[in-house]
């Protein structure tokens, strides 16, 4: 049997002024861990109040997301596509590597 869970909209998150770790990750679009690590490196203020509660003031995920310090994004260039000169013939593998034509032949068939 498979058991529902419980979704709360963003809209709902968004407006309690504390919130559990799981709820800041749901807002945040992001793993549990990824808010434990924010906490632990102190980019996010968090209290514990018991054993495994942990509250986070709202004001801080706004705090996190707007106080200005943007991380660029990797420039993700597209490959540029091989050229013909990028490749080696059969004939010429053979030549550099010294492995016998039937040898090349089972390592591109069998690899």
């Amino acid at each position: 049997m498979m058991t529902k869970i419980k979704q709360k909209p963003i809209e709902e998150l968004k407006a309690k002024e504390f919130l559990l770790v799981k709820d800041a990750a749901a807002l945040l679009n992001s793993s549990r861990q990824m808010i434990y690590n924010l906490i632990n490196t102190g980019k996010l203020n968090a209290k514990n109040i018991q054993k495994k509660k942990t509250l986070i003031p709202r004001s801080e995920i706004d705090k996190l997301m707007f106080q200005g310090q943007v991380v660029p994004m990797a420039n993700k260039k597209k490959p540029k596509p091989p050229k013909a000169d990028d490749f080696y013939s059969l004939s010429e593998v053979q030549q550099v590597t010294g492995v016998s034509e039937k040898a090349l032949h089972q390592l591109i068939c069998y690899s």
